[in-house]
């Protein structure tokens, strides 16, 4: 849990305070860098509530008031907000000094936790999910405040499936004078470029940072990613990812198009609004429809269509990445400027590459390419990726799989009194897989 989580979780077995003034602990739930969350029961009103503190040391080393001061002034900001998918602050207080505030207890769990049980969603469930956060932006937007900390593990989705946004703790108010310019806040992979240098942000921050909870959705990647937060911020200001299409050929082009625009380096590029954003989702018209075959059959060539478009596309990728990536690099140097550090540019990692052609290798082998067309199959991705790392073992787990496929489907011509094709088949084997023993015994057995 880092510094702005409210988590949901198992009771934490530590020592606590038994009350803070009315409200009667039950249990910690999480505790993080920065403070901790409790269960409570508040007897007045006969309602359980979580309750988040700032941790003792942390206004120990606050010596300017500053950290306490904005605590409070967000709590009494956000308290002020009441939409069904924010979490409701109730309360505020103090224990011994240390301030704490009383909200709303969400029954379910975190998105973070969602995706890591599910790596993806179906594009209908996070329209679905997106679309709420975008209704409780649009409202938070309306009251002058941006949240600035977009994120899975602030993003909780209740036992009847409905988005609760969490941790307006680091929100910004228009009239708010407590966080200038110059400084950096927010989660790295999930901040604006515009929060990356530092500079003053608007509502069209928060529609950056959800558009990237929305790739990351989609293809079980971040969309920025790095081995740390300058090597991340540097990638939000300088690369534009590939389309989510090409780590999920389910994804139509609409919505690889709704959300490259979405995260624009440029604010002005990306969609005014909340609600402008939420439009287009609702109207991107990726829905299914069984009330006629022919509807069917379309959305089958569709997809396939798309399957052929976003693996021909990331061959071209891969064969050009390192040239391009370069080429951007070099440029951003002289076009961007940084506030907090210099950071040195990277080229993109081999096990980035590698992670994205087992995705696009095992879309080839969900829709049968597995070793045609040529140069466009499972069989070829597979190699590429061994060329990059010759001890990937997926890899090499994948390319066997494809050699006993081929093996049964010779059997299974042979048994069928199907010689000639068996022996095509036999051929091309041999060909992908040479000297191989077992198509070699087959070879001398039927006498080819």
């Amino acid at each position: 849990m880092n510094s702005t989580d409210t988590v949901i979780k198992h009771p934490v077995k530590d020592r606590h305070p038994a009350v803070f003034g009315k409200y009667q602990v039950q249990y910690k739930i999480g505790q993080g860098a920065m403070g901790a969350v409790y269960k409570a029961y508040d007897p007045s009103i006969d309602r359980i509530v979580a309750i988040k503190t700032i941790s003792p040391g942390i206004l120990l080393t606050d010596d300017s008031g500053e950290f306490k001061e904005r605590f409070l002034r967000e709590v009494r900001a956000t308290g002020k907000i009441n939409h069904p998918n924010i979490i409701s602050v109730y309360d505020s207080g103090e224990l011994d000094g240390n301030p704490f505030f009383v909200m709303e207890y969400v029954d379910g769990k975190e998105l973070k936790e969602f995706l890591a049980d599910n790596s993806t969603v179906s594009l209908e469930y996070a329209k679905k999910i997106i679309c709420q956060m975008l209704d409780a932006l649009s409202y938070s937007h309306e009251c002058d405040i941006v949240h600035r900390d977009i994120k899975p593990s602030n993003i909780f989705i209740d036992v009847n499936g409905n988005v609760k946004i969490a941790d307006f703790g680091i929100a910004k108010q228009s009239n708010s004078n407590l966080t200038q310019t110059g400084s950096i806040i927010g989660t790295p992979s999930y901040m604006s470029p515009e929060q990356c240098q530092g500079k003053s942000v608007d509502h069209r921050s928060d529609l950056f940072s959800v558009a990237v909870v929305f790739y990351e959705m989609l293809t079980g990647e971040k969309c920025f990613n790095g081995s740390s937060g300058h090597v991340i911020m540097h990638r939000i200001l300088t690369h534009t990812p590939e389309k989510p299409s090409i780590l999920n050929v389910n994804i139509p082009k609409i919505i690889d198009d709704i959300i490259l625009k979405a995260i624009a380096k440029n604010p002005a590029e990306r969609y005014p609004s909340a609600l402008d954003f939420k439009k287009v989702i609702e109207n991107s018209g990726f829905v299914r429809n069984n009330s006629a075959a022919p509807a069917n059959n379309f959305i089958k060539y569709s997809i396939l269509l798309l399957v052929t478009i976003a693996v021909t596309a990331m061959s071209a990728y891969v064969l050009f990445e390192k040239h391009n990536e370069v080429e951007h690099l070099n440029k951003s140097e002289n076009t961007m400027e940084w506030n907090a550090a210099a950071v040195e540019p990277i080229a993109l990692s081999d096990q980035s590459k590698v992670t994205r052609l087992l995705k696009v290798a095992k879309a080839h082998r969900l829709v049968g390419r597995i070793i045609d067309p040529q140069g466009s199959n499972a069989y070829a991705t597979y190699k590429l990726i061994l060329s990059i790392n010759p001890d990937n073992t997926e890899a090499i787990d994948g390319l066997e799989k494809i050699r006993k496929r081929l093996l049964e489907d010779i059997k299974l011509l042979l048994k069928k009194d199907k010689k000639e094709q068996a022996k095509s088949r036999l051929e091309t084997a041999l060909a992908l897989f040479p000297g191989d023993q077992q198509y070699n015994a087959i070879l001398n057995a039927a006498g080819f």
